[in-house]
């Protein structure tokens, strides 16, 4: 994630080994939905602050 890839490349290893016709193109239409640029590269400063705010803070288990 933090090198980025193209849209063509993801499009390509989303594809990958999919044996059916029908789940090869929708998970091209989906990718495609979804990253119609690829994913752009990211810092690794931006990832690890990503992780930091989607961790939860102070979560206990509640197991009795």
């Amino acid at each position: 994630m933090i090198d980025g890839i193209t849209l063509a490349d993801l499009v390509a290893k989303s594809t990958q080994g999919l044996m059916l016709p029908a789940h090869r193109q929708a998970a091209e239409k989906r990718v495609k939905r979804d990253y119609p640029e690829g994913i752009a590269p990211y810092g690794a400063d931006a990832l690890r602050f990503t992780f930091a705010a989607l961790s939860t803070h102070g979560a206990r288990s509640t197991s009795t």
